[in-house]
Protein backbone atom coordinates (compact mmCIF):
# COMPACT_ATOMS: atom_id res chain seq x y z
CA UNK A 1 0.00 0.00 0.00
CA UNK A 2 1.26 3.41 -1.03
CA UNK A 3 -0.22 7.28 -1.00
CA UNK A 4 0.88 10.20 -3.09
CA UNK A 5 1.12 12.81 -0.17
CA UNK A 6 0.97 15.76 -2.53
CA UNK A 7 -2.17 15.12 -4.05
CA UNK A 8 -3.49 12.69 -1.26
CA UNK A 9 -4.13 10.04 -3.59
CA UNK A 10 -5.43 6.55 -2.13
CA UNK A 11 -3.90 3.41 -2.86
CA UNK A 12 -5.57 0.66 -2.68
CA UNK A 13 -4.14 -3.41 -2.65
CA UNK A 14 -5.57 -6.88 -1.52
CA UNK A 15 -3.45 -8.68 1.31
CA UNK A 16 -2.00 -11.79 0.21
CA UNK A 17 -2.73 -13.57 3.34
CA UNK A 18 -6.34 -12.62 4.47
CA UNK A 19 -8.00 -11.29 0.87
CA UNK A 20 -8.92 -8.25 2.17
CA UNK A 21 -8.72 -5.18 0.89
CA UNK A 22 -5.99 -2.88 2.32
CA UNK A 23 -7.32 1.08 1.69
CA UNK A 24 -6.03 4.23 3.72
CA UNK A 25 -8.36 7.34 3.20
CA UNK A 26 -7.52 10.60 2.74
CA UNK A 27 -8.19 12.08 5.63
CA UNK A 28 -6.36 9.58 7.23
CA UNK A 29 -3.48 10.30 5.37
CA UNK A 30 -4.15 14.33 6.38
CA UNK A 31 -4.72 13.13 10.17
CA UNK A 32 -1.23 11.01 10.14
CA UNK A 33 0.91 14.52 8.75
CA UNK A 34 -0.91 16.84 11.18
CA UNK A 35 -0.31 14.71 14.19
CA UNK A 36 3.13 14.60 13.19
CA UNK A 37 4.12 18.02 12.31
CA UNK A 38 2.33 18.55 15.59
CA UNK A 39 5.14 16.30 17.11
CA UNK A 40 8.01 17.91 15.15
CA UNK A 41 6.58 20.96 16.62
CA UNK A 42 6.43 20.31 19.99
CA UNK A 43 10.07 18.94 19.70
CA UNK A 44 11.40 21.70 19.40
CA UNK A 45 10.42 22.83 22.50
CA UNK A 46 11.98 20.16 23.89
CA UNK A 47 15.33 20.58 22.53
CA UNK A 48 15.52 24.09 23.38
CA UNK A 49 14.04 24.94 26.78
CA UNK A 50 15.25 27.36 29.16
CA UNK A 51 15.41 27.13 32.98
CA UNK A 52 15.69 29.32 35.63
CA UNK A 53 18.37 28.44 37.86
CA UNK A 54 18.12 31.39 40.75
CA UNK A 55 17.71 34.65 40.34
CA UNK A 56 15.97 37.92 41.79
CA UNK A 57 14.92 41.09 41.19
CA UNK A 58 16.68 44.19 42.95
CA UNK A 59 14.49 45.82 46.14
CA UNK A 60 15.20 49.39 45.45
CA UNK A 61 14.09 52.51 47.81
CA UNK A 62 10.43 53.77 47.33
CA UNK A 63 10.10 56.14 44.75
CA UNK A 64 12.41 54.59 42.39
CA UNK A 65 11.45 54.02 39.08
CA UNK A 66 13.87 51.65 37.64
CA UNK A 67 15.71 48.36 39.03
CA UNK A 68 17.41 45.20 37.62
CA UNK A 69 16.76 41.82 37.26
CA UNK A 70 19.95 38.76 37.90
CA UNK A 71 19.46 35.10 37.27
CA UNK A 72 21.24 31.96 35.88
CA UNK A 73 19.49 30.76 32.59
CA UNK A 74 20.62 26.95 31.44
CA UNK A 75 19.99 26.56 28.03
CA UNK A 76 18.85 22.47 28.28
CA UNK A 77 18.68 21.90 24.73
CA UNK A 78 20.74 21.36 21.67
CA UNK A 79 20.43 24.83 19.86
CA UNK A 80 21.13 27.83 21.09
CA UNK A 81 18.74 30.47 21.95
CA UNK A 82 18.44 33.80 21.33
CA UNK A 83 16.32 35.71 23.91
CA UNK A 84 14.99 38.86 22.05
CA UNK A 85 12.48 40.57 24.57
CA UNK A 86 11.08 40.61 28.08
CA UNK A 87 8.12 41.71 29.39
CA UNK A 88 6.55 42.21 32.58
CA UNK A 89 3.33 43.58 34.36
CA UNK A 90 5.42 45.47 36.95
CA UNK A 91 6.83 47.49 34.61
CA UNK A 92 6.15 49.28 31.33
CA UNK A 93 9.65 47.84 29.82
CA UNK A 94 12.03 45.81 30.25
CA UNK A 95 15.31 45.58 28.29
CA UNK A 96 18.66 43.68 28.01
CA UNK A 97 21.59 45.90 29.26
CA UNK A 98 25.33 45.21 29.49
CA UNK A 99 28.04 47.02 31.89
CA UNK A 100 31.28 47.67 30.15
CA UNK A 101 34.45 49.54 31.02
CA UNK A 102 35.44 52.36 28.41
CA UNK A 103 37.80 55.06 29.27
CA UNK A 104 38.02 54.14 33.35
CA UNK A 105 34.29 54.89 33.05
CA UNK A 106 31.66 52.32 33.54
CA UNK A 107 29.01 52.44 30.97
CA UNK A 108 25.77 50.49 30.78
CA UNK A 109 23.77 50.07 27.59
CA UNK A 110 20.98 48.61 25.73
CA UNK A 111 21.28 45.43 23.67
CA UNK A 112 18.69 43.71 20.94
CA UNK A 113 19.21 40.18 22.27
CA UNK A 114 20.74 37.53 24.78
CA UNK A 115 22.45 34.07 23.42
CA UNK A 116 21.60 31.13 26.05
CA UNK A 117 24.46 28.46 24.24
CA UNK A 118 23.35 25.06 23.63
CA UNK A 119 23.73 22.69 26.79
CA UNK A 120 25.24 25.94 28.77
CA UNK A 121 24.16 28.79 30.84
CA UNK A 122 23.88 32.37 30.64
CA UNK A 123 24.49 34.49 33.77
CA UNK A 124 22.88 37.97 34.27
CA UNK A 125 24.97 39.45 37.40
CA UNK A 126 25.35 43.15 39.23
CA UNK A 127 28.34 45.09 37.10
CA UNK A 128 27.52 42.73 33.70
CA UNK A 129 24.65 41.69 31.64
CA UNK A 130 21.09 42.37 33.37
CA UNK A 131 18.04 42.75 32.68
CA UNK A 132 16.23 46.29 33.29
CA UNK A 133 12.97 46.79 34.46
CA UNK A 134 11.91 50.49 33.36
CA UNK A 135 8.82 52.40 34.63
CA UNK A 136 8.03 50.48 37.40
CA UNK A 137 4.09 50.01 37.79
CA UNK A 138 4.27 49.18 41.26
CA UNK A 139 6.72 49.12 44.52
CA UNK A 140 8.51 46.17 44.70
CA UNK A 141 8.88 44.75 48.33
CA UNK A 142 11.59 42.23 49.83
CA UNK A 143 10.08 39.04 49.02
CA UNK A 144 7.13 40.00 46.23
CA UNK A 145 7.46 37.63 43.41
CA UNK A 146 7.92 39.44 39.91
CA UNK A 147 6.78 37.33 37.19
CA UNK A 148 9.08 37.68 34.20
CA UNK A 149 7.90 36.70 30.18
CA UNK A 150 10.97 36.24 28.08
CA UNK A 151 10.50 35.55 24.70
CA UNK A 152 13.40 34.08 21.46
CA UNK A 153 13.40 34.60 18.24
CA UNK A 154 11.56 31.76 17.24
CA UNK A 155 8.49 32.94 18.69
CA UNK A 156 8.39 30.64 21.95
CA UNK A 157 7.48 32.25 25.49
CA UNK A 158 8.69 31.55 28.58
CA UNK A 159 7.66 32.70 32.35
CA UNK A 160 9.57 32.93 35.24
CA UNK A 161 8.88 34.24 38.71
CA UNK A 162 12.04 36.26 40.40
CA UNK A 163 11.62 36.56 44.00
CA UNK A 164 12.34 40.84 45.22
CA UNK A 165 15.57 40.84 47.47
CA UNK A 166 16.51 44.59 48.98
CA UNK A 167 19.62 46.32 47.61
CA UNK A 168 20.89 45.84 51.31
CA UNK A 169 20.18 42.38 50.73
CA UNK A 170 21.79 41.36 47.87
CA UNK A 171 23.47 38.18 47.90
Amino acid sequence: MWWDVTRLKVRWRLCPTSGDLDVMGAEMVKQFFMAASLFLFAAQFVHAQIVLVEGYVRGMPPGQAVTAAFMTLRNTGEGEVVLTSASSPVADKLEFHQHSHEGGMMRMRRIDELRVPAGGELQLAPGHLHLMLIDLLQPLNEGDSVPIELCSDSGTCQSINLKVISVLNEP
